[in-house]
C-alpha cells in the first residue's frame, strides 16, 4: 500500500496532493491512509503542509494538508519505480 503513496506523489504535476486525492489515487479509506501516513511520517518519507483557504461558496476558512515527498521519499520511491520497471521487463532484455 505505502508504494502506491510514494508513487502518486512521485508522479503527480506538481508534487503536492492533499489527503482526498491521495485516497482516491490509492483507493484507500481514511482510516487506512492515515495509518499508511504516520507510518510513511516517521520514516521520514513524508512531508506535511497545513494550509487555510478560503471555501469557494463563500462559507468560511477550510484547513487543507498538503502532503508531499521528502528528499528521501523521493530517492526511495525512485528506487521502488525503477527496480518494478527491471521486474517488468523480459529476462533477455534485462540481461543485456
Amino acid at each position: 500500500m505505502q508504494w502506491r503513496v510514494l508513487f502518486a506523489l512521485l508522479f503527480s504535476p506538481v508534487g503536492k496532493l492533499n489527503n482526498r486525492e491521495i485516497m482516491q489515487a490509492c483507493e484507500i479509506s481514511s482510516s487506512t491512509w492515515n495509518k499508511e501516513k504516520k507510518a510513511l511520517w516517521l520514516a521520514g518519507l513524508l512531508d506535511t503542509e497545513d494550509r487555510k483557504e478560503f471555501d469557494d461558496d463563500g462559507g468560511g476558512v477550510k484547513r487543507r494538508t498538503l502532503v508531499s515527498l521528502t528528499a528521501k521519499g523521493k530517492l526511495v520511491a525512485g528506487i521502488l519505480s525503477y527496480t518494478s520497471e527491471i521486474i517488468a521487463k523480459p529476462y533477455s532484455e534485462a540481461a543485456s
